[in-house]
C-alpha cells in the first residue's frame, strides 16, 4: 500500500465470486465505492468516490464464468487497509457473503475483511467479525499500517489565545511556531475502531510523560502517533524512536483513538503540552485524514507531493538522544533490572517459584491444570538499551522446560514447534518468550496427578522496567 491510500487491482469476494477492477488508480481514506453489476459486465457501470476516478467494472464472476451480480451489494469505504460495509445484499444465486479480498495494484499487500451473512440486511459495522492479525505478507489478517504523524485528541496547543486542544482549532486560527504566530491552513482527522487496532504498533499512541525531555517539558503528558516528530537537538525524531519503557511508552489499547493534525502554509514547530513538535507535512499521504476530501475542495489547485522539512529527520541514528532520555528517566527514579520476575499462571492463579537456582525455576502444581502460562516481566532491548536494534518485545530466554510427575518426565526443548503460543521462534539452543507463553496443553495432558515444572533460562543482558519510585519532573 502506498501512502496516498489503496492502489487497488482487485476487490474480489470469495465463495467464487469476484469484481474486478482496473489498476490505473488510488482509492484513499474514506473515499466510497459503489459497485453495482447487471447483464451488462463489460464495463459500463462506474466505481466511483471522493476523486471520482471513475473506474470500470471490468468482470464479475461466478466460479469462473461471468454472472450478473445484484445492484446495491457492494458500497464500504477504504481506510487503510480496513473496510465499512453499508450494504450487505445476497451474491447471484443466493450464496452470502463471506471475506472480501483486497490486492494491491503492485500485488504486496492483501487485507482480509471477514464477516457475518447470517443477517445481511445489517450493515457490517454491526456484523464485523474481527479476523486474527496476522503480518502482511501472510495474505490473511487485518494488517493496518501506521504513516499518520498526528495528535490524540486533548492535546493542548500553544495559540495566540493561549492553550487550546487540538480538535478545537479551526483554519485560521494562529498558533505558536518557531517562526512567530502563524494561521492554520487545515486540520485534518481520523479515527480508528479500538477492535481493529489491539496490537498495532504502527498506530498505537505513544505517550510522552511531562517532564520525560527536560524539566517541565511536556508540562503534561504528551500523546502522539508513533511516526509524530519531536524536536530535539535541532532535529525531527519520531516518538517510536524515543520510547524507553519507562517515561516514553507505547500504550497496548485504547478506548477510543483519534488523531489530529495541524497544516500550516510551510512545515514548522509548534508547542504542544508544552514540548516543540511538528506541524503536517505533505509526503503524499493526505489521504490517510477522513476528511482528505475538505482539503481538496478548499485547494483545487493543490497538487500531492512531497514537502520541505523545517529541520533534518531521523528514521534512525537517534541513540544519542535516546540514551540522554533513559539517563533522564533514571533520574526521575525509573529503575531497570535484570530480574524477569518468572512465575506461572495455572488457571488464572498465579504460583511463585519454590526455588531459583543456577538459573532454574521449579514450581510444583497440586492439581492438573487446563492452562499454564509462563508469565515474566518483558521488554524490547531497542527501548531499555540504546545501542540495541531489537525490537522485539522479550520475556525470558527459554533453555529447558522439564515435566515430572512420579511416573512420567518430559523434557521440552526450545526447537520443539509445538512452543509457539507467545514464543518466538526457535534461536539454536534458545528461543524467548514474549511475556506470556502458554505450555502446550497436549504435554499438560500426560500428567493425571501433582506435577513438578522447571522453567530453564539462559543468563541474558536484557533489562526491564520497573516502576518509578518518583515520577515528579
Amino acid at each position: 500500500m502506498n501512502e496516498a491510500g489503496l492502489g487497488l487491482a482487485t476487490i474480489a469476494v470469495e465463495m467464487g465470486h469476484s469484481v474486478a477492477l482496473g489498476a490505473d488508480g488510488a482509492i484513499g481514506s474514506s473515499q466510497k465505492i459503489s459497485a453495482t453489476a447487471s447483464a451488462d459486465t463489460g464495463g459500463s457501470n462506474l466505481v466511483t468516490g471522493a476523486a471520482n476516478p471513475a473506474w470500470a467494472v471490468d468482470s464479475v464472476t461466478d466460479g469462473g464464468a461471468t454472472t450478473d451480480l445484484p445492484k446495491s451489494n457492494l458500497e464500504f469505504y477504504i481506510a487503510d487497509g480496513a473496510a465499512v460495509l453499508a450494504n450487505v445484499g445476497a451474491i447471484a444465486g443466493g450464496h452470502g457473503v463471506n471475506t472480501m479480498l483486497f490486492s494491491s495494484a503492485t500485488g504486496d499487500r492483501v487485507t482480509r475483511v471477514g464477516y457475518d451473512t447470517s443477517s445481511n440486511s445489517k450493515p457490517l459495522i454491526d456484523n464485523f467479525v474481527e479476523t486474527p492479525h496476522l503480518n502482511s505478507d501472510s495474505g490473511a489478517g487485518i494488517d493496518i499500517t501506521g504513516n499518520n504523524p498526528c495528535y490524540c485528541r486533548g492535546t493542548l496547543i500553544l495559540t495566540e489565545l493561549g492553550e487550546r486542544a487540538v480538535e478545537e482549532l479551526t483554519i485560521g486560527d494562529r498558533v505558536a511556531t518557531r517562526s512567530g504566530l502563524r494561521p492554520i491552513k487545515w486540520v485534518g482527522w481520523r479515527g480508528y475502531d479500538p477492535r481493529f487496532i489491539r496490537g498495532q504498533r504502527g498506530v498505537l499512541p505513544i505517550v510522552v510523560s511531562a517532564g520525560a525531555l527536560a524539566h517541565g517539558v511536556p508540562a503534561r503528558d504528551l500523546w502522539v502517533s508513533p511516526e509524530h516528530a519531536l524536536y530535539l537537538d535541532g532535529v525531527l525524531v519520531p516518538a517510536r524512536l524515543l520510547v524507553n519503557g519507562m517515561t516514553i511508552a507505547q500504550v497496548g489499547t485504547v478506548e477510543r483513538l483519534e488523531y489530529f493534525h495541524i497544516e500550516l502554509d510551510s512545515h514548522d514547530v509548534i508547542l504542544a503540552e508544552g514540548a516543540p513538535a511538528e506541524t503536517y507535512i505533505e509526503c503524499d499521504n493526505r489521504l490517510m485524514f477522513h476528511n482528505a476530501a475538505e482539503y481538496a475542495a478548499l485547494y483545487p489547485e493543490a497538487r500531492p507531493g512531497a514537502g520541505q522539512f523545517c529541520a533534518p529527520r531521523l528514521e534512525e541514528g537517534a541513540a544519542a538522544i535516546h540514551a540522554r532520555l533513559l539517563a533522564r528517566a533514571a533520574a526521575l527514579g525509573h529503575l531497570v533490572t535484570g530480574d524477569p520476575g518468572l512465575h506461572l499462571v495455572a488457571d488464572d492463579v498465579a504460583i511463585l517459584p519454590l526455588t531459583i537456582e543456577d538459573g532454574v525455576y521449579r514450581f510444583t502444581l497440586e492439581r492438573p491444570a487446563e492452562a499454564v502460562y509462563l508469565a515474566s516481566r518483558s521488554a524490547v532491548p531497542a527501548e531499555t538499551d540504546a545501542a540495541s536494534t531489537d525490537r522485539r518485545r522479550l520475556g525470558v530466554c527459554l533453555r529447558r522446560i522439564t515435566l515430572r510427575d512420579a511416573d512420567l518426565t518430559l523434557d521440552l526443548l526450545p526447537h520443539i514447534p509445538q512452543l509457539r503460543d507467545g514464543f518466538h521462534e526457535a534461536e539454536g539452543e534458545h528461543r524467548w518468550t514474549a511475556g506470556t507463553a502458554r505450555l502446550p496443553a497436549n504435554a499438560l495432558s500426560l500428567f493425571t496427578g501433582p506435577l513438578s515444572i522447571e522453567i530453564a533460562v539462559w543468563p541474558t543482558q536484557l533489562r526491564y522496567a520497573e516502576r518509578a519510585d518518583r515520577l515528579s519532573a
